[in-house]
Formats: C-alpha cells, sequence, structure tokens
C-alpha cells in the first residue's frame, strides 16, 4: 500500500501530516478480521486522528465515526490521519499492547516514523520511498495544488475545485475550516488532513495579500 507517500509538500509542512493504513491479508487473516478493523478505528479515535476512513463506505467528514466503524466487515481496508508525531506514536503503542495481528502501515517523514518506531520499541518489515514526479512537470499545476491532491491516493480531490476553494478563501467567501472540510470530504478513504489544510489555506491567504499590496 505505498498512495500515501507520494504526498507533495516542503518538510516543514509535511512536519503536520501522519497516516496509518490498516489491512488484513487474503487467505491469511481476512477472515474474522472485523472486530480488530473496528478496534483500531476505535484507537485512532481515542488518539485524536483529525481523518479516518472505510474506504467501502466513506470517510468520518462525511458519514460520521459510528457509521465508518459499523459498515466495517472483514477484510475492510481503512485508515486514519494524525496531525502531530505523539498521536502516532500513542497508537503505535496501544497496537503493540494489543496485538490485532494485522499489517500497519505507517507513512510520514522518514525520520520522525523512525523515531515513532523507535520510542514503541517496533522493527519496521519494509521501507517505501517516493522517488518525486518525473516526465512532463511543467504540465503540473501549482505546488500549492499539488500539496492537496496528492494528499488524496486515488486522485479524487479535482485541481479545479481546489482552484476554486483557493479563490473562495482568498475573496472571503468561507473560513479556513469550511474550506478544509470541503477539500477534504471527496477523499472516501479518509486520507486527507484538514489540519495540513487549514495552515496551507492560510498560507495561501497570506500570500495573495502580500501580492495585492505589492500592486499597490
Amino acid at each position: 500500500m505505498t498512495h500515501t507517500i507520494h504526498r507533495y509538500g516542503k518538510p516543514e509542512d509535511l512536519e503536520y501530516d501522519y497516516s496509518i493504513i490498516f489491512i488484513s491479508a487474503r487467505n491469511f487473516n481476512r477472515q474474522g478480521s472485523q472486530p480488530k478493523i473496528r478496534r483500531f478505528l476505535e484507537l485512532a479515535q481515542k488518539h485524536h486522528a483529525v481523518n479516518f476512513g472505510n474506504m467501502e463506505a466513506g470517510s468520518v467528514l462525511v458519514i460520521g465515526p459510528e457509521k465508518v466503524i459499523e459498515a466495517v466487515k472483514d477484510g475492510t481496508t481503512v485508515q486514519a490521519v494524525f496531525s502531530n508525531q505523539e498521536d502516532v506514536v500513542n497508537i503505535l503503542s496501544d497496537l503493540v499492547k494489543e496485538d490485532l495481528g494485522l499489517s500497519v502501515v505507517v507513512q510520514g517523514l522518514e525520520h520522525r516514523v523512525r523515531e515513532c518506531c523507535m520510542r514503541t520499541n517496533l522493527k519496521p518489515h519494509t521501507w517505501n520511498h517516493s522517488l518525486g514526479i518525473w516526465g512532463k512537470t511543467e504540465l503540473l499545476p501549482e505546488p500549492e495544488v499539488l500539496e492537496v491532491t496528492t494528499m488524496c491516493g486515488h486522485g479524487l480531490v479535482a485541481v479545479s475545485l481546489v482552484k476554486k476553494i483557493f479563490e473562495d478563501v482568498r475573496n472571503g467567501k468561507t473560513t479556513l475550516k469550511k474550506a478544509a472540510q470541503k477539500l477534504a470530504k471527496p477523499c472516501i478513504c479518509g486520507m486527507i488532513n484538514p489540519v495540513r489544510l487549514e495552515r496551507l489555506l492560510e498560507r495561501v491567504m497570506e500570500k495573495s495579500l502580500v501580492v495585492e499590496e505589492e500592486k499597490k
């Protein structure tokens, strides 16, 4: 599961962005996995996940936490997003204690994820690294837009929507929180980090104000 490692952004922005995928394996531990998967989501709530989802039913931002958990079946893949390292350390500590027996994939800045593993006495099985974007990169949208769209590993957040929300924020038509929620909802897996989005939107708004000042 490598679709979460291509999140675009500067290290100082990615400091606030961690995700965990919890997944069973076909013909190995899928049968009877429902209560374990539900337990993971309960732990995600306990440790302040800023978004989480069930890829078959939707994210907490759309259907609410209870429905996300209720919709879990044997083999459902679930995800949770966190905005600080301490919450990741705490949920990993609980997962070690409860030993649920399913695969745990943690995404974040490598040195931060390594710190999380060291603090919880975990030895990672595999490391995956993004090689960045290759090809005709001149055709890509602005870096700020990529910071949003690459948070959804399935590409469900349209560039046109991101640009529209950016414009609404610049013109004072919506709040940062509402704008972040609207951008996060198309990602049904719950992989978009609304806290990071609010920081990004604030930066976009400040950048716009600087441009306006320079025009005067």
